[in-house]
């Protein structure tokens, strides 16, 4: 294995950073990215993110600055020839587990001195503490990864390195469809000289000692639901009170405002009596299931609009209709294919990965057959390459303009059904509970 100078600058990591980006730009929304002040220069740094969206959690890292971390994994991603040659062009090195064979663990000892190198270097390391991802919104418990390779590697250099941990957070709006919107928080930095005497006393303590730091500090970067019971609730209750949070804050409508302010309606909710929670849970449980009975979503109660708002929309949609269809219709097999294959991963959290993945190859794939067929269809070749140079642009509207019909479709639903009884209902219900949140804030 050829790891020499592995942790320095190269073309071809520069080229897929920049391929990762453009695909990143259109794959999601809107990326948001915070607190780059945090990180120092001219300093060895090990990135500590939390793992809660499987592949797409290396590459926002990536993504979130112009810097070329390298990665630690688990050998058993590098089985092929294929995969490993792309793993170590990707800058990730593979560690060696029991599992993976007792005779492969010696196999450590190249990656451990690498990593020494890259620290020494005063470059940058990034391993998950985690060492595994969830669909939940927590924190899972950190593993020894870091700790290990912070200390051994400054106990080697006589804990000279100054290497310093960037714990980094991750948070998704939605885990699994396309076009959702991401922040990445990167916090301050951890000093592993802070621990240096704790862990030359008792190692064992300073391991504990710096793992309970990163666990502490990677929790002021993301959405984490400690209280695993009442998970659901904790979900339904930070999607209904993100506005009125807001509002109650000062802050204005924007997705860090929103992080902020499902953090605080966390951290009010954790703070009542073991009592609350049933009544409450089912409430809310109450609330959401009657809005799955006549298929609403929480936010069309909140912007609840007029008929008047909604014919101009509507007639919009409707004279934009052919130009979706020719969108969709140049689509419908990348459309299509994702869901097939996705319907049936056996980890959801894989979802946006393989959509990734598989949007990565089929659309430059597609566009090329399109082109192709074109070219003995049409003789003009200026009409080939505006042809061609408009579908990604017109697949973008087609997904837009699909959502847009949905979410129209389910406001002019409520629109007809808001004098009925079951809509008043729900209204009510989702008043009590805001009003519950409301004497919530009050009293802390």
């Amino acid at each position: 294995m050829n790891l020499k100078n592995i942790e320095y600058p190269s073309f071809m990591y520069y080229l897929m950073r920049g391929i990762v980006w453009i695909f990143h730009s259109v794959f999601y929304k809107k990326i948001v990215i915070t607190g780059h002040e945090n990180i120092p220069e001219n300093k060895p740094l090990i990135l500590a993110p939390n793992h809660q969206n499987a592949l797409m959690d290396p590459l926002l890292v990536i993504y979130a600055r112009k810097w070329q971390p390298i990665f630690l994994a688990r050998a058993d991603v590098f089985k092929t020839k294929f995969t490993a040659s792309f793993m170590l062009t990707s800058k990730v090195l593979p560690v060696y587990r029991i599992r993976d064979g007792k005779e492969k663990l010696k196999l450590n000892e190249q990656i451990f001195e690498t990593s020494i190198r890259v620290l020494r270097n005063k470059k940058i390391l990034a391993l998950f503490p985690e060492t595994t991802h969830t669909n939940a919104r927590k924190l899972l418990p950190l593993k020894k990864g870091v700790q290990r390779i912070v200390f051994q590697a400054e106990e080697h250099e006589n804990f000279e390195l100054d290497t310093q941990i960037i714990p980094i957070g991750l948070y998704y709006s939605n885990y699994w469809i396309f076009r959702s919107t991401v922040q990445v928080n990167l916090g301050k930095p951890i000093a592993a000289s802070d621990y240096t005497s704790i862990y030359q006393e008792n190692q064992q303590k300073g391991f504990i000692a710096l793992r309970d730091r990163m666990a502490e500090e990677i929790k002021k970067l993301i959405i984490h639901i400690q209280n695993s019971q009442w998970m659901d609730m904790y979900e339904s209750v930070r999607e209904i009170y993100d506005r009125p949070m807001m509002k109650r804050l000062n802050l204005p409508v924007s997705q860090t405002s929103k992080f902020v302010a499902d953090q605080q309606t966390i951290a009010s909710l954790d703070k009542q009596e073991e009592s609350f929670f049933e009544p409450f849970s089912e409430k809310v449980k109450k609330y959401t299931d009657s809005l799955r009975k006549i298929n609403l979503r929480d936010w069309v109660l909140e912007q609840d609009k007029a008929k008047a708002d909604l014919i101009p929309k509507s007639l919009l949609l409707f004279l934009l209709f052919p130009v979706f269809l020719f969108g969709y219709l140049n689509h419908i097999l990348v459309f299509s294919s994702h869901k097939l294959v996705t319907s049936r991963l056996k980890d959801r959290q894989f979802t946006s990965s393989v959509m990734f993945a598989m949007h990565f190859f089929l659309y430059p794939i597609s566009y090329l057959i399109y082109f192709i067929v074109l070219a003995y269809v049409v003789d003009l070749w200026w009409v080939k390459w505006v042809y061609v140079a408009s579908l990604p642009a017109l697949g973008l509207f087609a997904h837009d303009y699909y959502l847009s019909v949905i979410k129209m479709l389910s406001q002019w639903r409520l629109t007809h059904k808001r004098k009925t009884t079951q809509v008043e209902e729900l209204f009510t219900m989702r008043n009590e509970i805001i009003t519950e949140m409301n004497q919530i804030q009050n009293a802390i």
